[in-house]
């Protein structure tokens, strides 16, 4: 006598994945190159979006900031201020922000182009762009 941990079930039909026969997304669209490229075009988009609204808010704390005092030009080795030490910081900010700004544009360009890329590539030969005569 068997056990009902012996008998299997027959596969019920809305267990099994239907095929779509190519249906959804083209083969193209799924393709390596053009996943990475959307992926390069989103990190770029962000990181261009936080660069630009960082830079916005350190140029505003750059232009409050009170001016740098004069130096005596006798000292070998001034003291720094607590306002010169200001200023360092928001231009390096500054400096970073607008790297980052630039990373998130070459990222952003990258991407499209392996976007583009990958979309001619995956079109291949079903598409003739131009005919010989």
């Amino acid at each position: 006598m068997a056990s009902d941990l012996d008998r299997v079930a027959p596969p019920r039909e809305d267990r099994i994945m239907p095929n779509n026969g190519g249906g959804g997304l083209p083969a193209f669209v799924r393709s390596p190159l053009v996943l990475a490229g959307l992926l390069l075009v989103l990190v770029g988009t962000a990181e261009l979006i936080v660069g630009q609204r960082k830079l916005t808010e350190y140029r505003a704390r750059q232009a409050v900031l009170a001016p740098l005092p004069v130096h005596d030009p006798t000292a070998l080795y001034p003291a720094v201020s607590a306002v010169e030490e200001k200023h360092a910081v928001v231009e390096a900010k500054l400096g970073y922000y607008e790297l980052l700004t630039l990373a998130g544009r070459g990222l952003a360009i990258i991407g499209l182009a392996s976007v583009c890329i990958g979309i001619v590539l995956g079109l291949g030969g079903r598409t003739k762009i131009f005919t010989p005569r």
